[in-house]
């Protein structure tokens, strides 16, 4: 009104004892049927985003998806038997690396490399395309 700006009613206590925009994301449990196991834990967008009958990957164990008990914070599963999984996602506070930027620490590591002929790098070589090995 009248060109000018206003706090809303409240936003000062809002302010005060607000602990920011931290977003407040747990760690799902996920647990082996029937035997009650404590196998692994995903991440919670993960098991809000999932549904029974998924197939997930952790470590190098497909699992199924039985039940996610939200209230409990836990994803309760069985062994999928070696069945083409989905792997768990999770979500950093920093962006992404560009492809440009992979690229170029690529060829930096390749240089490096060049230089020191005596050790050995590990990783993926950007212009063979292929991993290297120690």
């Amino acid at each position: 009104m009248n060109g000018k700006l206003r706090a809303r009613r409240g936003a000062r206590l809002a302010a005060i004892t607000s602990g920011g925009a931290i977003p407040d994301n747990s760690l799902y449990a996920v647990v082996a049927e029937p035997d009650g196991l404590v196998v692994g834990t995903v991440d919670e967008d993960f098991a809000v985003e999932s549904n029974r009958g998924d197939i997930m990957l952790l470590g190098n164990t497909s699992w199924m998806i039985r039940r996610i008990e939200t209230n409990a914070g836990r994803v309760l599963v069985q062994d999928a038997h070696g069945a083409p999984p989905s792997v768990p996602f999770w979500r950093g506070e920093a962006p992404a690396r560009t492809q440009e930027l992979s690229e170029h620490i690529g060829t930096l590591r390749e240089k490096i490399s060049e230089m020191l002929p005596h050790t050995s790098p590990v990783g993926f070589s950007v212009t063979s395309r292929r991993w290297l090995r120690r």
